[in-house]
């Protein structure tokens, strides 16, 4: 009876979950899903949305990322191609990136648990091959195989079409490569020369033969720009002549063709109206556009639509919150700068939804050259970095600066401190304040000797209102130690505290605040002894534990730690020892993890994995208004990279 109960409500659609009231209704046999990216965060992967008729199209998963993209030359996902084989099994291919060799892959058997990703590099053996765009698949029963297309151009081919569209490099034509199980493929053939620039090939049968809609990409001497048919008696053709246009006086591009009863539908991207548009037939030759009687999600770019069964749609219904991903969004912060180094950023929140963010940089570290850089992010989107402080000195040779902290003060300024001087052992911590976000600065003035300021992680606010930092030093007779520094009239004055015993002998810096109930505090840092140092604190900082260790390793790199507004804190660090011979190990992989407690961590979350000189350093972490965890780091020492999490999904 219970499996009965279960089957009803399965087939029912019913569910407890945001899309709730519009899965209420019965699920027909068949239902639609679109696959689809936005093109101003093609780095943050895969999106759904659902319909009922084809027509009116609803999100999933609120419209956030289902599946990020961790492979291919430009680690994006373009134009995102599903497809569901003859055993139900998904498959997924996609545009790695602008330019490059290879395109993306996954499988799924539900849309929620995805297989590790690949790269497939299926122009590797062409050498003038500029790119992969809009790949895609389908399965052809009369041969037992699948098909993967997509469009290339090789310089030098097609030399009648060469400047078709902007120049040599962007001269297409329709590839493809044979698979039956993904493990091996045939070398890679032309499938569609049509005699001219060609893009977005959508396959489908129909009826004993084979359609392919294209893409006529050619812009000049007379744009084109728009859909075609061309038919082909198997899916290796021979293919016939293109048709004229089926899509009207726009720009169109990326077709996905599906058949509904008698009508064949072709979706395809309006994007130059921001748009998705749809043209439907049922003879194949005339065709009408209602693109005025379908919704999507707005912004939706080049993806495809596909048909699934009932107890498809019922599962991704009931399971939505599975689809949610931990990283929403990533960025660079500082693309393109005018310096080689970039390294130890720091990150805000200023207001409800504007951050500003800062780093160090310069010919490389220790240079006199060497400043502090400022970003704003404005509409979702980095704006170029300005220099807002350097170590010029009055008299004297220009010093380097080092590790800034940004922190917002509760009804005040923007704290901006930082270090200057030739090393570690000897610097002296500097701050200025703006009034206005970061965008005018005061001067800067030098912090009291013997006071650091935030050495590199931010300070908390306590209950009673006194702000806390965490600071080191480097140098001392003793070594590497850890204090901290309070004060309690807005950033006025300050109180050294400590240094903190070493425990069993820990070297130990840059420590991070994490607040437990009862106001009982934690920090955690850095050491040279392979591990993540705590110290603990039960009178509002006065008073700290000696250092002790956690259970997760260190490679002698910066951390950094929040914590988060359900209670829990999270931890971001280099999840890594020390080599056999040395007190330092690799600054990869990059993890993030979670804590109920605070002695007990899981590590939820691999950040970057891949191994690159320098590694992925410093990281940097808050919580904005919003509830999302915004984490930059040093990417191998050359840029700094932003990405922003759903904490709900660790």
């Amino acid at each position: 009876m219970k499996r009965l109960l279960l089957l009803f409500v399965l087939c029912a659609g019913v569910r407890i979950a945001p899309l709730a009231a519009a899965a209420a209704a019965p699920l027909a046999e068949t239902c639609y899903l679109f696959t689809y990216f936005y093109h101003d965060r093609q780095a943050d992967g895969l999106r759904l949305a659902w319909s009922r008729d084809g027509f009116k199209w609803d999100l999933l998963n609120g419209g956030e990322t289902c599946l990020r993209p961790t492979v291919g030359e430009g680690r994006l996902m373009r134009d995102p191609c599903v497809y569901r084989g003859p055993d139900g099994t998904f498959h997924a291919v996609w545009t790695t990136g602008w330019t490059g060799r290879t395109i993306g892959y996954a499988w799924s058997r539900d849309l929620i648990h995805w297989s590790e990703q690949r790269a497939l590099p299926v122009m590797e053996h062409e050498a003038r091959a500029q790119n992969c765009w809009a790949p895609e698949l389908v399965w052809d029963p009369a041969q037992q195989h699948y098909l993967i297309h997509w469009s290339t151009t090789i310089l030098g081919r097609f030399p009648e079409t060469a400047n078709s569209n902007r120049g040599p490099e962007r001269n297409h034509r329709i590839y493809g490569t044979t698979t039956k199980d993904f493990v091996t493929f045939t070398p890679t053939r032309l499938i569609y020369d049509g005699g001219f620039n060609v893009i977005d090939a959508n396959l489908a049968q129909n009826d004993g033969e084979w359609l392919m809609f294209v893409k006529n990409e050619t812009l000049t001497p007379k744009t084109e720009k728009n859909i075609r048919l061309v038919r082909g008696p198997s899916s290796d053709g021979p293919w016939g002549a293109a048709s004229p246009p089926i899509t009207g006086a726009y720009w169109a591009e990326g077709p996905s063709a599906l058949k509904v009863g008698d009508e064949w539908r072709v979706y395809f991207d309006q994007h130059r109206l921001d748009a998705i548009g749809l043209v439907v037939s049922r003879d194949l030759r005339t065709w009408t556009d209602v693109s005025d009687k379908v919704s999507f999600p707005p912004h939706a770019r080049h993806g495809t639509v596909l048909a699934v069964p009932r107890a498809v749609m019922a599962n991704l219904l009931a399971n939505e919150a599975a689809l949610r991903v931990p990283v929403l969004r990533t960025a660079w912060v500082n693309d393109g700068a005018p310096y080689p180094e970039s390294h130890a950023s720091t990150i805000v929140e200023t207001a409800p939804g504007k951050l500003v963010a800062a780093w160090f940089g310069g010919t490389k570290e220790r240079n006199p050259d060497v400043g502090i850089w400022v970003a704003h992010r404005v509409e979702e989107k980095w704006r170029p970095a300005v220099e807002v402080a350097n170590g010029v000195q009055a008299t004297g040779p220009r010093l380097p600066t080092w590790n800034p902290v940004l922190f917002q003060a509760p009804n005040g300024p923007l704290f901006l401190f930082y270090k200057v001087g030739p090393s570690p052992s000897a610097w002296w911590g500097m701050v200025k304040t703006s009034a206005d976000g970061g965008t005018t600065w005061s001067e800067a003035r030098r912090l009291p000797d013997g006071i650091l300021g935030p050495v590199k992680n931010k300070p908390i606010v306590l209950a009673d209102g006194a702000w806390l930092s965490g600071s080191s030093t480097e140098g001392n007779r003793d070594g590497w130690l850890v204090h901290f520094e309070l004060s309690r009239d807005a950033g006025a004055t300050w109180t050294k505290l400590g240094p903190v015993a070493k425990g069993p002998g820990f070297d130990a810096i840059q420590p991070s605040i994490l607040v437990h109930q009862g106001g009982v505090l934690q920090a955690v840092g850095r050491t040279k002894q392979g591990v993540v140092f705590q110290t603990w604190s039960r009178d509002g900082g006065l008073k700290w534990s000696p250092l002790t260790a956690t259970d997760l390793p260190n490679p002698n790199s910066g951390t950094d730690a929040v914590t988060l507004a359900d209670g829990r804190h999270l931890l971001v660090y280099n999840h890594a020892g020390h080599r056999a011979n040395e007190p330092k190990g690799d600054r990869f992989p990059l993890d993030v993890a979670i804590s109920k407690d605070g002695v007990t961590w899981t590590r939820a979350l691999t950040l970057e994995r891949e191994p690159i000189v320098s590694g992925y350093a410093y990281p940097a972490v808050i919580q904005t208004s919003d509830g999302r965890v915004h984490v930059t780091y040093t990417f191998g020492r050359k840029a700094i990279k932003h990405v922003v999490l759903d904490p709900a999904a660790l």
